[in-house]
């Protein structure tokens, strides 16, 4: 086995197990506010956002293995029941469509869901970096343009998501990281006043131009 496949294993063996029980027994650190879902696609600033959170003090819950396995299982209970102990919660499985839909349903308005946006072009190029930099280049389907690729990943799947909140808009928040009262209207949406300035994280290095 070699170091990295070495070190992912201890991650999902050990760490994260011991994680998710620390979590689970720690619970809501904000009962009787809002649990916050953080929806967007990758690279749109989500890991910021919830980096926000946890600075200030929120039991946050990022990609893990027990999660995605409920996802799998279709075991929409159980992700509500987990979601419960939480007061934030970011990346998959919790930012797919269909336990988006799962989660709304469940929560009601004891939630919102942060949809983060970015401007299509600038968010390409950045998944474009971040895919290069894990070792894992962007292939595009056959045929598949550049626009097309976004169009799907990013603009159709947004607007799938505004679609589950048609009858509830209040329940979802959009907006770009970058814009001035991004936090501003970011801590009126969740009910969370207390949040500090948006931490930047999780940035892709770019190349370095010769």
């Amino acid at each position: 086995m070699n170091r990295h496949r070495w070190r992912r294993w201890r991650r999902e063996t050990f760490v994260q197990p011991l994680k998710l029980l620390l979590g689970r027994l720690r619970g809501r650190q904000f009962p009787g506010r809002k649990t916050v879902f953080i929806i967007g696609q990758n690279k749109t600033g989500t890991t910021s956002v919830a980096q926000a959170f946890r600075d200030l003090g929120t039991n946050h819950l990022t990609i893990m293995r027990t999660p995605g396995r409920l996802f799998h299982q279709r075991d929409w209970e159980g992700l509500a029941r987990l979601a419960s102990r939480y007061d934030s919660l970011d990346d998959q499985p919790w930012n797919q469509v269909e336990v988006v839909a799962r989660m709304h349903a469940a929560f009601g308005d004891r939630a919102v869901f942060v949809l983060n946006t970015r401007a299509p072009q600038a968010w390409f190029d950045s998944y474009v970096r971040f895919r290069h930099h894990s070792g894992k280049p962007l292939q595009l389907q056959p045929g598949e343009s550049e626009t097309d690729f976004i169009k799907r990943r990013l603009l159709d799947r947004n607007q799938r998501i505004r679609d589950l909140f048609a009858a509830h808009p209040e329940r979802l928040f959009e907006g770009d990281i970058t814009d001035p009262d991004f936090m501003e209207r970011l801590r009126a949406a969740t009910g969370y006043p207390e949040l500090g300035a948006l931490p930047h994280v999780n940035q892709t290095p770019r190349p370095v131009q010769s």
